[in-house]
Formats: C-alpha cells, sequence, structure tokens
C-alpha cells in the first residue's frame, strides 16, 4: 500500500528518479540477494559534475541486524551524498541514529568536513561498529554512541552540550513502543534550522502513522520521495519468472523551526 502522508497539504510525495536506482542498484540486496551473504561490501558514491568519486569498504555480517548493511542505509548513504555532499556544504554537525554499520556516517564524514556522531542502541553492535570504523582508510574522526533513545540519550555528555544541523536515520520506524523516545531525541537534539532525513524499507507494517508525527513537527519543507527496486524472481519450481518489487521510502523534513 502506498503511504499515506495524511492531511497536512505541505507534505510533497513524489515518484523518485529510475536514473537514481539504477545507478545504485547493483549494491541494493533487493536487486541482488546474494549481496547479504558477503563478508566485506564496497560502495561507490560519484558525482559527474565535480568528478569527484569515492568508495566506502565495509565488512559486514548476517548473523546481527545491526552487522547487516541494509537497503535503506544504502539509499540514505547515497541520498546525502547527492543531496548536500555534491554541493560541498559547509561544516555541519551531524547525527546518525540507529546506525548500524554506519554507512551513511562513513559516506559524510570522508566527504565533508563535519563533526559527525553516530548512535548505537544495541552494545554488542556498538563494539563491532566501533572496530569497523577503526579499519577505515586513513581512520575516522567518527564519534560512537551507545545509548537508548529518549532522556537518557540527551543526557549523555556527548550529546547534551550541542545541537546538530542534519539527524539522519534508516529502517528505525518498526518498533511502535519507541516512536515516543524516537521523536524526544530527534527533535531534543535537532538544532534551529536543521533537517532530518529518514528512509525505510516498507514491509508489512504501515508507517504512515510515524511519518505523520515527524511531519506533524514546524519544517520550511516537508519532502517524501517514493523509490521501486524491481528484479524478476524465478522459482525453482516453475519455468516462469516474475518481477517483485521493493518500495523504499525517503522522507526529508528541511529547515526545522522551533
Amino acid at each position: 500500500a502506498q503511504l499515506d502522508v495524511g492531511s497536512d497539504g505541505n507534505i510533497v510525495l513524489t515518484k523518485g528518479d529510475d536514473a537514481f536506482i539504477s545507478r545504485i542498484a547493483d549494491e541494493l540486496i533487493a536487486y541482488d540477494p546474494d549481496l547479504l551473504y558477503q563478508p566485506e561490501r564496497a560502495f561507490t558514491f560519484s558525482s559527474g559534475e565535480s568528478c569527484h568519486q569515492m568508495t566506502v569498504i565495509l565488512p559486514q555480517s548476517c548473523a546481527d541486524v545491526g552487522t547487516t548493511i541494509w537497503d535503506a542505509e544504502t539509499l540514505l548513504a547515497h541520498f546525502v551524498f547527492n543531496r548536500y555532499l555534491n554541493d560541498k556544504v559547509a561544516t555541519k554537525r551531524v547525527l546518525e541514529l540507529g546506525a548500524g554499520t554506519a554507512l551513511a556516517a562513513l559516506t559524510w564524514q570522508q566527504s565533508a568536513p563535519s563533526d559527525v556522531l553516530v548512535v548505537q542502541e544495541l552494545p554488542e553492535v556498538v563494539v563491532s561498529l566501533q572496530q569497523s570504523l577503526l579499519l577505515q582508510a586513513g581512520g575516522s574522526s567518527i564519534t560512537c554512541v551507545g545509548g537508548v533513545w529518549g532522556n537518557e540519550l540527551l543526557n549523555h555528555p556527548v550529546i547534551s552540550e550541542v545541537k546538530f544541523d542534519v539527524i539522519m536515520m534508516a529502517d528505525v520506524f518498526y518498533h511502535e513502543e519507541h516512536f515516543g523516545e524516537l521523536l524526544a531525541t530527534t527533535f531534543g537534539a535537532l538544532n534551529v534550522g536543521g533537517d532530518v532525513i529518514a528512509v525505510f524499507e516498507q514491509r508489512r507494517k504501515d508507517l504512515s502513522t510515524v511519518v505523520q508525527q515527524f511531519a506533524s513537527h514546524a519544517f520550511q519543507s516537508k519532502s517524501v520521495v517514493q523509490f521501486d527496486v524491481s528484479r524478476k524472481v524465478q522459482p525453482e519450481d516453475s519455468g516462469e519468472s516474475f518481477p517483485t518489487i521493493t518500495t523504499f521510502y525517503v522522507c526529508h523534513f528541511q529547515g526545522f523551526v522551533a
């Protein structure tokens, strides 16, 4: 079912550029399921206008959801690269919530001089994430923090002293009991004029409500972009193939007004 953005006429729901998905399809599990089992994956980011190109290489383990590089995180990394980093943005404070493997944070940190902080809620994943950051070529200046969304995280000494210009997240909307803590953390840490970027894969749960809750806050612009990834599947017991479509949504709320 298509996402319901509610009655707020300021939210613009559009269909994403197929050419954009085609360029990154080879990096998506939805297009190539075998990527899920690769112990190491490479992601290439390039800009035709500036001739800037870089590659981020990360270890992966499908043994844990937090150490798998899910497609929403891949899409988030490419989105921020194309939306922000091609323009060589000025230094920003950037926070990634529920970072997992932190692909998006690494993409940002390697592309532009920024103060980047990642938060991972699962203690066992924090350790593997810290090890992964240490393995990056030239090292990584990203700060990794473990903590639970809500007051505990907002009172963390690394977070309580600053506000963030960009807060990004991927695949963090699936546990309804934590929506309140996620909202409190996001808007407690977001700077005036700041942006929120949230990407998720449309699975069985209808996430329209949480998107509407985010969008109900005062932003200067609110957009939701739908991307569809299509591939053909051929069952073992059938000679015919049929198309499957995986849908992703990129929610981009710009210019937070306190």
